[in-house]
C-alpha cells in the first residue's frame, strides 16, 4: 500500500506560515508588554484603590480616630472606643459628636477627587482627575452575637445594625457628600445591616463583644 506523502513545497510552505505566525505574535507580545500606558484598567484599579485608602487612613489619624484598613476589601474600619455602641443601644453619645464630624470632613476632602469628572474638576486641591471612578460606598452595620433584649428598640440584630449604619450616616453623610454621585448618576453612599452575621471575634456562646459592635464603611470601584 501506497503511504500518502505531502508534496514538498506544500509542506514548506506551511511551515514557512507557522513560523511567520510565531514571529508576528513575539513581536506583538513584546510590543504590548513594554509599550508605556499600555496597562488595563485591571491592573491599574488595585494602585488606585490603594491610594485613596491611604490617604483616607493619613487624615483620620491626623484626627486621632482609630481605624483599621483592609486593603484587599476596601474597607475602612472604625474601632475607636468612642465609635463602638453600647450593647443593644443604636444610640449615638455626645462624645461621638466631634469624631463623627471628622470623619465627614475627611470624607468630603478625599472623595471629591475620586467621583465623576466635572466635580473632579472643580476643585482645586485635586491635583489630577483620577482614572478610576467609584460606584458606591456602604456604611455597613454589625452587631455581636447577643440576642437583643424587650428594652431595645429593634426587634432582632439585623434590624440592630440598620438603625446603626443608618445612624452614622445620618452624622456623617451630609451636604456636598450626599450630592456626590458616580459617573452613571447614582448616588454614593448607601447603606447595609449584617447584623453577627460578620463578627471580627467569632464565639460559639452569646458575648458582649465590642469589636463586633460595630461600623465599617465599604468602597466599591467601577
Amino acid at each position: 500500500m501506497n503511504q500518502f506523502k505531502m508534496p514538498f513545497n506544500v509542506s514548506y510552505l506551511m511551515y514557512m506560515s507557522l513560523g511567520i505566525l510565531m514571529v508576528a505574535l513575539l513581536a506583538y507580545t513584546q510590543h504590548v508588554e513594554f509599550e508605556p500606558g499600555m496597562s488595563s484598567k485591571l491592573q491599574q484599579q488595585p494602585s488606585l484603590n490603594t491610594e485613596l485608602l491611604q490617604e483616607l487612613s493619613d487624615d483620620l489619624a491626623h484626627y486621632n480616630i482609630e481605624h483599621d484598613v483592609d486593603f484587599s476589601h476596601a474597607v475602612l474600619r472604625l474601632t475607636s472606643e468612642e465609635l463602638l455602641f453600647a450593647s443593644g443601644q443604636a444610640d449615638l453619645p455626645e462624645k461621638q459628636q466631634t469624631a463623627l464630624q471628622n470623619i465627614s470632613l475627611v470624607l468630603e476632602k478625599n472623595l471629591i477627587c475620586y467621583a465623576n469628572g466635572q466635580q473632579v474638576v472643580a476643585n482645586s486641591h485635586c491635583q489630577k482627575p483620577q482614572q478610576v471612578n467609584l460606584k458606591s460606598i456602604i456604611i455597613e452595620g454589625h452587631t455581636d452575637n447577643v440576642p437583643v433584649s424587650v428594652t431595645t428598640s429593634a426587634k432582632d440584630n439585623m434590624e440592630l445594625s440598620a438603625k446603626r449604619a443608618r445612624a452614622v450616616y445620618e452624622k456623617i453623610v451630609k451636604s456636598t457628600l450626599r450630592d456626590l454621585k458616580n459617573n452613571i448618576s447614582e448616588t454614593l453612599f448607601t447603606i447595609a445591616a449584617y447584623g453577627d452575621s460578620q463578627p471580627l471575634n467569632h464565639y460559639s456562646q452569646p458575648t458582649p463583644d465590642a469589636k463586633n459592635r460595630r461600623i465599617d464603611i465599604r468602597f466599591v470601584f467601577l
